[in-house]
């Protein structure tokens, strides 16, 4: 006797129709029901009501249907989707990828039924990487919204690294208050002006920062031990070394960083970012400023390389004494 072939199709659909339901959709299960906004009822026990906030004071919890009658319900107005999510972080401790609208939707919903640890269950899920890099505005106004302050410093630092902030906070989350973008604002100008201020001699008659000129190791990449080609484009450091006896010397320094600082000065101010330090477009016009001398030529680029990392230093330094509490 012929068997006959197996039909795919039809296996498919054995599997389809005795699949188990998704969780709180089977209307066997449970003894209350949730029904949100777009008409889904999702079937709870009662106990879990009071832990979604949705039975504070136990009255639904104390109903106790005849027999025939229908499960007691609780309407809600936000989506199946939204309360689905609520359900397996308070009734089964899932870990679940989320979208920035879901976490915010979410806290919102917390806020709202009052669900107990729902900010401390979402706070590190607000502040992943893929969310600081691209939204880092909206996660700083999520966060404030719903007291979650060390996500919001976490979130206004990664903001220095915007050019600007174009960033309309009540587009995308009306909770958030104008003084909370304003603070973000007054964030930003200040470690703007501190970056800046690594950037600018103490006095107007000084050549070069303090910092920079208080110790050779900063200095030094910026001078011109040449007597050639490259001379007349500098300006003279006055230098004192030495303890005790200090000894005053003389420094030609490259009038193409005097250039490099004052530039760096103007970005800082508006985007306090320590990486500028290190733009090729600042750094190029260094190194061309030497290349028509053989000696300076040959020792520009690693004094580029070190000079530019110890200003991002400096830049960092500054920018961290700055108060970011929110």
């Amino acid at each position: 006797m012929a068997i006959a072939a197996a039909n795919p199709h039809a296996d498919a659909n054995i599997n389809r129709i005795y699949a188990p339901l998704p969780p709180y959709n089977d209307p066997a299960a449970g003894d209350a029901i949730i029904r949100t906004s777009d008409g889904t009822e999702l079937h709870v026990r009662k106990s879990h009501l009071a832990i979604v906030g949705l039975d504070p004071n136990g009255i639904v919890t104390d109903m106790r249907p005849t027999h025939g009658s229908p499960k007691p319900a609780v309407v809600v107005q936000e989506t199946a989707a939204i309360w689905e999510k609520v359900l397996r972080i308070c009734l089964m401790h899932e870990e679940q990828p989320y979208t920035l609208d879901d976490i915010a939707a979410l806290l919102e919903v917390g806020r709202k039924y009052d669900i107990a640890g729902m900010p401390s269950r979402l706070r590190y899920a607000l502040v992943q990487p893929a969310f600081l890099e691209k939204e880092p505005v909206r996660v700083f106004l999520v966060a404030c919204a719903y007291g979650l302050h060390d996500m919001a410093e976490i979130a206004a630092r990664r903001t220095l690294e915007i050019a600007t902030l174009r960033h309309n906070p009540f587009d995308a989350l009306h909770a958030a208050s104008a003084a909370d973008y304003h603070r973000l604002l007054a964030y930003r100008e200040e470690c703007g002006r501190a970056a800046s201020a690594v950037t600018q001699p103490r006095v107007g008659e000084e050549v070069l920062p303090e910092w920079i000129s208080g110790k050779p190791a900063h200095w030094k990449p910026l001078s011109m031990t040449c007597v050639g080609g490259c001379a007349v484009k500098s300006k003279t450091l006055l230098v004192v070394e030495g303890e005790g006896k200090p000894t005053t010397i003389y420094v030609r320094i490259r009038e193409s960083w005097i250039t490099y600082l004052e530039t760096l000065g103007a970005m800082l101010a508006e985007q306090p970012q320590a990486s500028l330090a290190s733009s090729p477009e600042l750094i190029e016009p260094v190194i061309s400023s030497a290349v028509e001398c053989a000696h300076c030529a040959k020792t520009i680029y690693p004094y580029c390389v070190a000079f530019s990392r110890a200003m991002e230093v400096e830049i960092g330094k500054a920018v961290a004494k700055v108060s970011d509490t929110f």
